[in-house]
């Protein structure tokens, strides 16, 4: 071999060895996803499924992508994570959940309607989350949700935001009549009812001071007078089955609700021929209040073309000194028979890659970014404090220290059962009116059967 051989050789030999070191540093200075024919190992990969009907995909996405983010990172396991968002029909979700989970193909996670989550637990078809304490939950998340979400001492779900019923009120309709405030009481709601309520010549409401009192033609009907009962210190239903339903301040509470729609009262300003409640207050303008959730403000911007000038109050106490508000969330629980895919080099199980998801989530700087995108206030109470001087949700973060509910495992099977003895007693037919008591007992008697 001469001499110029050997330097060709050596040359070459130099080269690769400069190639297979360049690739081996990861190719700088383009990096190794620029790296030509560099392939880096594929991370073990994980999928999840989220069911929920009340929220869409861009309520999660933004929490679904950093939790991806942070999963990828080596400190954290290093591991892809899929998690699918499913909105799913609210009509006949429970159904759907069922027949999922038959066939093998439920979802991981799913939110379910507050007061349901103790009888999921009770079928053993949910798991608990190991990852906090009792008395940390108590001092996280808001009073309503530990006689929801904790059972037989264990926690069930971490709630991501509360509503709260708030009042909507037309402020054009309030300055005509001298209103500068909102009213802060029932007996100071009476009074703006009476006033704002306008009547023809034969005494038809053709303006209703505010939409309440109804059942069918009212939205949440059943969730006002529950209010009106909890503010009365009743219990309604509670997990023991003691109900306060038959007792005189129930009646007392129930026909102060109805006698909104009572002819006979200094305050009549509904009945059961009036049109739906939102579309009387949003669309037709022929309602000056209405009490309603968060979630209604889109609806009713909506429905008014963003052209009705209304503000929103807290819902009226009894007691001002011992306020009384009415709750109603979504938790997201973790199935104990999923659908959930996985590589072998995963050790976490599917519930436990589950539940760090929604303990991620969970966290405030995350829960944020969920309450941004899906316009709710807070579950945790220290977030709530804060925002509760806030514009838009601020009045409903304000009430959910103070809010309460009720016992109601089938909450379909309560609201109608109730909205039906709201109906009778109110019911212009005089065929299908009943008194007042004998519409609570039989009401009393079907809620016993849950």
């Amino acid at each position: 071999m001469n001499k110029k051989q050997f330097i060709l050789i050596f040359a070459f030999v130099v080269i690769i060895i400069l190639i297979v070191g360049w690739y081996t540093v990861g190719c700088p200075p383009l990096g190794k996803d620029r790296c030509p024919f560099f392939r880096s190992p594929r991370a073990p990969a994980a999928s999840l499924t989220f069911w929920s009907p009340v929220d869409d995909a861009a309520a999660w996405q933004g929490i679904i992508q950093k939790f991806q983010s942070h999963k990828l990172k080596t400190e954290n396991g290093g591991i892809e994570i899929n998690i699918s968002f499913k909105n799913k029909n609210l009509n006949n979700y429970q159904q759907q959940l069922v027949d999922a989970q038959l066939a093998g193909k439920g979802p991981d996670i799913f939110a379910v309607f507050h007061t349901w989550a103790p009888e999921y637990q009770r079928q053993n078809r949910i798991v608990p989350f190991q990852g906090m304490s009792v008395s940390e939950f108590k001092n996280t998340f808001a009073k309503v949700t530990r006689d929801d979400l904790i059972i037989d001492g264990q926690i069930y779900a971490l709630p991501m935001y509360i509503d709260t019923l708030a009042l909507f009120y037309n402020e054009d309709m309030f300055l005509n009549e001298g209103f500068l405030e909102p009213p802060k009481t029932w007996d100071e709601f009476v009074d703006y009812t009476e006033k704002l309520t306008r009547y023809d010549k034969r005494g038809n409401i053709t303006r209703a001071g505010a939409a309440i009192g109804g059942g069918t033609n009212i939205n949440r009907s059943v969730d006002i007078l529950s209010l009106m009962l909890l503010q009365s210190g009743l219990s309604i239903f509670d997990r023991s089955g003691r109900s306060d339903l038959n007792t005189a301040k129930a009646y007392e509470a129930i026909e102060f609700y109805t006698d909104f729609a009572n002819p006979q009262k200094r305050y009549y300003t509904w009945n059961d021929q009036l049109d739906y409640s939102i579309d009387m207050f949003a669309t037709e303008r022929k309602a000056a209040m209405m009490i309603n959730y968060t979630h209604h403000i889109g609806n009713v911007d909506k429905k008014s073309e963003g052209k009705l000038d209304y503000k929103i109050a807290p819902v009226p106490q009894l007691n001002e000194k011992d306020k009384v508000n009415y709750a109603q969330y979504w938790a997201p629980l973790v199935a104990r028979n999923g659908s959930c895919s996985k590589d072998d080099q995963i050790a976490a199980s599917c519930q436990e890659l589950a539940w760090e998801f929604l303990d991620f989530a969970a966290r405030p700087e995350n829960v944020q970014l969920y309450l941004k995108a899906a316009n709710k206030p807070p579950a945790i109470m220290s977030l709530a404090n804060s925002m509760s001087a806030s514009e838009g949700t601020g009045v409903f973060a304000g009430q959910v220290l103070t809010a309460k509910s009720w016992h109601h495992p089938n909450n379909i099977h309560s609201d109608r059962i109730l909205t039906e003895m709201i109906n009778s007693i109110i019911a212009t037919d005089e065929e299908k009116r009943k008194p007042l008591n004998q519409a609570v007992n039989y009401a009393a008697s079907k809620l016993g059967g849950y």
